[in-house]
């Protein structure tokens, strides 16, 4: 039921395939969360990737994301809004369609959540009691930075093209590799002239679904900044420079590319 997928949502952005062969790492405790609007902490995100159940009950759900981010904004977190997004070209895994929500950290997320024009919104969608979804996997996650005490901005922008690996990590010494080469990579970002798009890495929160406890994506304007940027000179030395080490560090991953689908 929409009611089920929705609440989740209430009450509480950027795939499984198959058994991953490295192990998850431990997920953070959600009970350690701050709750205040005025705390801080890293950036949050909640990510569901699904299959829709039909066209017509697809479409009552997308036209409830657009109205749920009248509240979100009404809240008082205009910065933040639901997203959806389909797969583009060959699909890797078993969901061809994603929506989310990038926050600024756990707290605006609780605060939106709790406030009055949101509930009602959430009220009046479950009483439609439709079904969007024949399946759906969906996971919160905090942003992993380095310092932990620096939190990535939430993306401004209007991007319509995303790229998504999903993966698991064995170790903190593992993340920090990882992150290394994410700042190589987006200094040749920088270099090829779209410093609005970055590397981003994600690790699950509370309890998991799907076989992946890592997300890393990448927000683009479209398609053609992404392949201008994956043939720059710049970009291509550093692929060339850490492609061995990252199938080494993630041998298994799921990784789609996504359109935004517009809402009304």
């Amino acid at each position: 039921m929409i009611r089920k997928v929705l609440l989740l949502l209430g009450s509480v952005l950027m795939m499984t395939a198959c058994g991953a062969e490295t192990p998850a790492p431990e997920a953070v405790t959600e009970e350690s969360a701050e709750t205040t609007e005025t705390a801080s902490g890293p950036a949050f995100l909640a990510l569901h990737l699904y299959n829709p159940a039909s066209d017509d009950t697809h479409q009552e759900f997308l036209a409830s994301l657009a109205e749920l981010n009248e509240a979100v904004a009404s809240s008082g977190h205009p910065e933040t809004e639901y997203r959806a997004w389909k797969v583009t070209g060959e699909q890797a895994g078993d969901f061809g369609y994603l929506f989310g929500s990038v926050w600024t950290n756990r707290a605006a997320y609780d605060a939106a959540h709790e406030h009055d024009d949101y509930k009602a919104v959430m009220a009046r969608i479950e009483q439609a009691g439709s079904e969007p979804f024949a399946a759906e996997v969906y996971n919160r996650y905090v942003a992993v930075s380095a310092p932990a005490t620096e939190s990535p901005q939430v993306p401004a922008g209007n991007f319509t093209s995303l790229s998504l690996h999903l993966f698991n990590l064995p170790s903190a010494e593992a993340e920090a590799q990882l992150l290394g080469m994410f700042d190589d990579f987006n200094a040749a970002i920088d270099k090829a002239g779209h410093p609005e798009t970055r590397y981003g890495l994600w690790k699950v929160t509370g309890e998991q679904t799907g076989d992946y406890a890592y997300v890393s994506g990448s927000l683009w304007a479209d398609r053609a900044v992404y392949d201008a940027v994956h043939e720059h000179a710049e970009y291509k030395a550093v692929m060339e420079t850490h492609q061995e080490a990252f199938e080494n560090l993630i041998p298994e991953e799921v990784y789609n590319r996504y359109e935004r689908l517009m809402l009304e």
